[in-house]
């Protein structure tokens, strides 16, 4: 049978050990859930996957070079024991997600040049924030502006805005139950190892978003994605999305969704349009101490005045979203049948 754009939101797979010891550490405190994500991005995958237009591209088969481009043979059966396994695995979903990426700019936006959305190595898109200027530390995955008529990138990567940056992760090393918040009933000994843990992972994903003035950003294991969002109001105030498994049957009519389709909804439409993707950096927010590197634990700790909170506007909307995310993730990635069905509304 042939595949289409549609059949392609389907199934991921994976990045790379970057961490510094540097970077800034969150306060756990500050890092909240994503209130209603699954009803909000429950209609954002409505609205987009109900556009006509967009069904109408997408429901067409891939050409048999686009599905060259993204067909070769990936070890799924390998231990994924590492980030650099798991980032090679997803590159086969990344480059998927660039093919349906570049036919829906080319078929709907008709710009002269195709640019579109792209989805690369952090390496591609390095601009950062003035604050941040002398770190050379990059996140595993960008999501940038590319002209493909060009054949390369439209400027210098120190000139090119990263709008979505990711990272890789193991799903053994965290996973979203050991991100806050925590529940009342987690152990003592538990909650130390969870949140020692969780506030290096945050700490990490955060500045990343913040050195790239991103307001969105995410990060990837073997079987799921967990998305974030900067608040605006202080260093390593953050929402925390949950856990969006890659092996979930979507459906974009009925709002339900895998971590394919909400990847190709963030680069879609809200990387190309700088209200939504751009959020300045809050360095300024943290007092100047002799190491940058900050430790929640400490009482000694301050932030200096906040920037004025960036006002967002929260749509809930009452939705059942079905989870059908099975146990094995990326290294039974071959076996799962998912399929999404297209909504062709008229």
């Amino acid at each position: 049978m042939k595949e289409g754009p549609f059949k392609g939101l389907q199934i991921p797979e994976c990045g790379g050990i970057n961490s510094d010891p540097n970077v800034p550490y969150v306060n756990l405190k500050d890092c909240q859930e994503w209130a209603h994500f699954d009803s909000e991005m429950a209609e954002n995958i409505r609205n987009l996957f109900g556009d006509p237009e967009v069904a109408r591209v997408l429901n067409r088969d891939f050409k048999k070079a686009e599905e060259d481009s993204f067909q070769w043979t990936v070890n799924t059966n390998a231990t994924l024991r590492s980030e650099q396994c798991i980032e090679r695995l997803w590159c086969k979903i990344s480059t998927k997600l660039n093919v349906i990426q570049e036919i829906v700019a080319n078929e709907l936006d008709k710009l002269p040049d195709g640019r579109y959305i792209h989805i690369d190595d952090g390496s591609h898109a390095k601009r950062q924030a003035r604050e941040h200027a002398s770190t050379t530390t990059k996140p595993d995955l960008a999501g940038y502006l590319l002209i493909p008529e060009t054949k390369r990138d439209p400027q210098e990567p120190e000139f090119i805005d990263n709008r979505v940056p990711g990272d890789v992760k193991c799903e053994w090393k965290i996973r979203r139950e050991m991100l806050p918040p925590y529940p009342k009933s987690l152990t003592p000994k538990l909650l130390g190892i969870w949140s020692k843990e969780a506030e290096k992972v945050l700490s990490q994903i955060h500045y990343y978003m913040d050195k790239h003035e991103a307001r969105y950003g995410y990060i990837v294991t073997n079987k799921t994605c967990i998305f974030f969002r900067r608040r605006g109001t202080g260093w390593g105030h953050i929402d925390i999305s949950p856990a969006i498994p890659h092996d979930r049957e979507g459906n974009g009519e009925q709002g339900i969704f895998n971590s394919k389709m909400v990847l190709f909804y963030l680069h879609r439409v809200v990387a190309n349009d700088e209200k939504h993707w751009k959020l300045e950096s809050g360095w300024s927010t943290i007092r100047k101490r002799s190491s940058p590197r900050l430790n929640t634990q400490s009482k000694s700790r301050s932030l200096a005045v906040a920037p004025k909170a960036i006002t967002t506007t929260t749509v809930h909307v009452d939705v059942s979203v079905q989870s059908k995310s099975g146990s094995n993730g990326l290294d039974k990635i071959q076996e799962i049948d998912v399929r999404v069905k297209a909504s062709n509304r008229k």
